[in-house]
């Protein structure tokens, strides 16, 4: 049986009890405030003005409370982080209100009742929130709403998992068996569960018994070995952890899960939810327009040099693959020869004879990019992603690096703020599933801003 919060009503009854609280509050803070009028020695201000904001007060925080996954699904969640998030989503709502009373300036909102509202908001969710984590694993306990798991290696580290996961009932998992490679392992139980077969049946295993989750835990096995084991399988319906030691999560700083007190790295499938995705697009989109407008000079100027530099058309235009490996055409403003080989490799010197000498400027600042704020525009780019490769590359792809193609393409990305052409394509692949793993608006505007000094400084490019 699926978990009960994991079907969309019960977010949608959660975000209802929230938007009564949202409102409970509001009018609580003004009540204080007038309450409090002999301290402050003035009387509050109108309160039809406090009746005005209410619709924004509410959608502002619904969307912060959206934005920081309160209403997401996590099987174990320690009491110390539910209250950081928390922390963290009154500290975003109070600054999201603020900034609409800055703007309505005509409602003339007080700055006492803007301020006392996430301290009573943050009495609620924290008291929620707690009372939803005892809930669940009131149910758990009683083997409602389990999540059926499997354990990828049936080794010393796969049968700690089992352990830790029977220990703690209050997680949620209800183990279906181990998976193995070891021709010796599979038919046989493991302290009670069975293996069920080797990686490769695990896409039709996963079909067949339902299973929710999968754990990685082989500590030797290649993290290149893990991640195509994950794409062969995504698709099927099952979310994947690999286990992890306190070093390798020290080490690479990544998030981290708890599973039966075991630290889990949580493999993401790339997707945003869809109000991420949303405000994504919207990014891009302003983005885009604002950046068209304001170079359009530039634009022409450089249209005009090109011209006047090689015979041939100012923008050249080339076949890359896109999100999903839908195949798109890639704007740029020419800088090699008319004549020159569009599937050749990209010149990886400054020097190279097919670039228009008077015109390599433009490739050492990144100028040329500049016409695939169209692509921006038609939904094949976004401003920040992996850069688009050409088809005859992604064909070499292995499995696992597909996962770069989980999301669009961008103007800019890691690769260029970080080290652009300087690193190896090892790396920037590494750079690229950081990426995908994080994306957010403010890693795409931290990002943004850091692309300016890189092109500005021509930082390995060629």
């Amino acid at each position: 049986m699926r978990p009960f919060w994991k079907y969309r009503r019960f977010g949608l009854a959660l975000a209802l009890a929230d938007t009564l609280a949202i409102i409970v509050c509001w009018y609580l803070a003004y009540e204080v405030r007038v309450w409090m009028t002999h301290l402050y020695g003035y009387p509050v201000n109108d309160p039809g003005n406090y009746r005005l904001a209410l619709p924004f007060i509410v959608l502002i925080w619904l969307s912060v409370n959206l934005n920081n996954g309160l209403y997401a699904h996590r099987q174990k969640t320690s009491q110390l982080n539910n209250l950081i998030n928390i922390f963290r989503t009154c500290f975003w709502g109070l600054i999201c209100t603020m900034a609409m009373a800055y703007f309505f300036k005509g409602l003339d909102l007080g700055r006492s009742v803007v301020g006392s509202m996430p301290f009573l908001l943050f009495l609620w969710l924290f008291a929620s929130r707690s009372a939803l984590r005892m809930i669940k694993q009131s149910h758990f306990r009683r083997g409602m709403g389990l999540t059926r798991a499997a354990i990828v290696g049936a080794g010393q580290t796969g049968r700690e998992v089992m352990g830790r996961l029977l220990e703690h009932p209050e997680v949620g998992f209800d183990l279906v068996g181990f998976i193995d490679d070891d021709p010796s392992k599979q038919g046989r139980e493991i302290d009670g569960r069975p293996v069920l077969g080797s990686s490769r049946s695990l896409p039709e295993l996963i079909g067949r018994l339902g299973i929710e989750e999968v754990f990685i835990a082989i500590p030797s096995l290649p993290l290149s070995d893990a991640l195509s084991l994950i794409v062969k399988a995504e698709g099927k319906g099952a979310t994947f952890k690999l286990v992890s030691n306190m070093l390798q999560v020290i080490t690479h700083e990544i998030k981290v899960d708890e599973i039966g007190d075991i630290p889990v790295i949580p493999i993401p499938d790339g997707h945003l939810e869809w109000h991420q995705a949303t405000l994504k697009r919207l990014f891009d989109i302003t983005g885009a327009l604002v950046l068209l407008v304001a170079l359009s000079p530039l634009w022409l100027w450089i249209a005009w040099r090109i011209r006047r530099s090689s015979p041939g058309p100012a923008i050249f235009s080339h076949v890359r693959v896109g999100k999903d490996g839908r195949p798109f055409r890639l704007h740029k403003f020419r800088t090699m020869r008319a004549d020159a080989d569009p599937q050749a490799k990209a010149p990886d010197t400054g020097d190279d004879p097919r670039i228009i000498s008077s015109l390599a400027w433009l490739r050492r600042t990144s100028l040329d990019e500049l016409p695939q704020l169209l692509n921006v525009l038609r939904g094949e780019m976004s401003l920040v992603g992996p850069r688009p490769e050409m088809p005859f590359i992604v064909n070499r792809y292995e499995e696992w690096q597909r996962r770069r193609l989980f999301v669009k393409p961008g103007l800019t990305g890691l690769w260029q703020v970080i080290g652009r052409k300087n690193l190896p394509l090892s790396l920037n692949l590494e750079y690229d599933f950081y990426y995908i793993k994080n994306q957010s608006f403010w890693l795409d505007l931290s990002i943004l801003l850091r692309t300016i000094p890189a092109v500005v400084l021509g930082r390995g490019a060629f």
